[in-house]
């Protein structure tokens, strides 16, 4: 699982905690380099996606600029780890007992 970057909610005291992932408080950043340029990226599960330009995250670029694809790239990526831990979290519950 991927914990997040920052955390803003109330509901826990440390990064990486089950509410996390499926929380809209959570922000990932996360960054690719495409021909030698670097391209960090601030995600967050229920607002989407903001790039950085100029030390801010408030830059979304054109639709077929090569940062999209990279970004595709990491969500895939983002999704794949937490479908995994979901599918860990529902076999531990059936484990125990529970629904």
């Amino acid at each position: 699982m991927r914990k997040p970057t920052i955390c803003t909610s109330s509901h826990c005291d440390n990064l990486g905690c089950d509410y996390c992932p499926r929380c809209s408080h959570a922000i990932y950043r996360g960054s690719a380099t495409i021909d030698r340029r670097k391209y960090e990226f601030e995600f967050e599960p229920m607002f989407g996606v903001n790039f950085k330009r100029k030390n801010k995250y408030d830059w979304i670029p054109a639709q077929r600029h090569k940062a999209w694809k990279a970004f595709e790239k990491w969500l895939k990526i983002f999704y794949r780890e937490n479908e995994k831990m979901n599918i860990e979290e529902r076999k531990q519950q059936i484990k125990e007992g529970g629904k």
